[in-house]
């Protein structure tokens, strides 16, 4: 795995305790956390030295052969390493897998059994991402849609896009259609809300009782 990929990872393993960052980790790990973390990936030898987590966890990523890291990897995508939390584990492999599908690899929950594989880009299609049924059973990626969004209600949206895809793969399918719903409703108010004047001008644009169009709240 090369040296990009690795910082990638182990930003992620650090995470982030700045809610304004633009991004976003499942979980921060203190360096007594990261030690613990290491310790649960069966490499207590590795214990936080005090210096910068970042540098420090990379440092650690790199004295690892190619076992130790995937077994770092599927830590990292387990969902007793978030308390069972569905939505932060979900959140975990889609975004590990923005990080590893560059080096051909690609992680996959099924039943909740965390695995590793090998991506083929060239006969990659919905049937390799599909149970039995033909449903996705590992995290969708993100709408582009979701591009035209950002602050809180973009967090909201992705925190309900991978709840979507926990109703899915539990076979909730009306669940996961309400959910689909609500997440067309608020894109609708979320670039409603990005240009004003536009959507003033619609025929459709909802009018007060002296035919002035309501102010939005």
């Amino acid at each position: 795995m090369d040296d990009k990929s690795l910082e990638n990872i182990a930003e992620f393993i650090c995470g982030n305790s700045d809610s304004n960052s633009n991004k976003k980790f499942p979980t921060y790990r203190s360096g007594s956390m990261l030690t613990r973390f290491f310790s649960r990936c069966e490499l207590s030898q590795y214990s936080h030295d005090g210096s910068t987590r970042k540098w420090w966890t990379l440092w650690v990523l790199k004295q690892l052969n190619e076992e130790q890291l995937m077994t770092v990897l599927l830590r990292l995508a387990d969902p007793k390493e978030y308390d069972g939390d569905l939505t932060k584990t979900a959140q975990a492999i889609f975004e590990l897998n923005k990080i590893i599908n560059l080096e051909n690899l690609e992680i996959e929950l099924i039943e909740g059994n965390v695995k590793i594989k090998e991506k083929n880009f060239d006969n990659y299609t919905i049937k390799n991402q599909s149970n039995e049924n033909g449903i996705p059973s590992q995290p969708m990626e993100l709408p582009l849609f979701f591009n035209a969004l950002e602050g809180k209600l973009r967090d909201i949206l992705i925190s309900r896009w991978n709840e979507t895809q926990i109703c899915i793969n539990n076979k909730a399918y009306l669940a996961a259609m309400i959910l689909m719903g609500s997440i067309i409703e608020a894109l609708l108010l979320g670039l409603i809300e990005k240009n004003h004047e536009t959507a003033n001008r619609s025929k459709s644009a909802p009018k007060n009782s002296d035919g002035k169009i309501k102010k939005f709240q």
